[in-house]
């Protein structure tokens, strides 16, 4: 199952567009669901969808926290990876 895939602080980072530091802020806050084994952090693809999820849904934003942006067709900004299909 696609909501399985273990990610690193990297892998989340990637996928949120921000930098490894807020993951590993979000994660040691409790605030995206994590484990740290020996001294890494990692979540899984469903924990990370989840979070972003509720995000969305709560409306919730933080002066300075992770900004939703709209990638757009200009090439102005990096495209997001693909998301693989639940």
């Amino acid at each position: 199952m696609q909501s399985d895939i273990i990610l690193d602080v990297a892998g989340v980072a990637e996928y949120l567009r921000c930098s490894v530091e807020q993951v590993e802020t979000l994660m040691r806050s409790g605030e995206l669901p994590a484990t740290k084994i020996r001294r890494s952090w990692i979540t899984t693809y469903g924990e990370m969808l989840g979070f972003v999820i509720w995000r969305i849904e709560t409306g919730r934003h933080r002066p300075g926290g992770i900004k939703a942006s709209v990638a757009t067709d200009s090439g102005s900004r990096r495209r997001l990876p693909e998301l693989p299909d639940l």
